[in-house]
């Protein structure tokens, strides 16, 4: 593992890092927004890694609309799978064994962890 020696802590974002993610998020936006974006042809590419409070004051300037899309990607992601980048488990183990300190970075809500610690039961306690 080639970290440098002055680093004692690690910081690991969520999506796209820890767990693969972005693939869901794709198919869940380019499902949902045509619906309600047919005239935006390349959003997908304009909203990729953003916060979904950029999206909503974006896209759906609306109070009523926010709450709706909002409602939205809570069930949606209350029944997605949160699975490990591959090789992030093996890797994590080496950085827990070398003393590294780590935590997670992340723009997501308390829902959405919570969904997360349900998944992977002790994940609050690795980090």
């Amino acid at each position: 593992m080639l970290i440098p020696k002055n680093i004692t802590t690690l910081l690991f974002d969520l999506d796209g890092v820890v767990f693969d993610t972005e693939t869901n998020y794709t198919n869940f936006w380019k499902r949902e927004l045509l619906h309600f974006l047919p005239e935006e042809k390349d959003v997908f590419d304009k909203i990729k890694g953003s916060t979904l409070n950029v999206i909503l004051n974006r896209y759906f300037p609306d109070p009523t609309m926010q709450k709706r899309v909002v409602a939205m990607v809570d069930r949606f992601e209350q029944e997605m799978t949160y699975d490990f980048i591959p090789g992030f488990e093996e890797y994590f183990k080496e950085v827990k064994k070398g003393g590294y300190k780590t935590a997670v970075v992340t723009s997501s809500n308390n829902k959405k962890m919570d969904n997360v610690y349900a998944a992977h039961p002790g994940f609050r306690e690795q980090f």
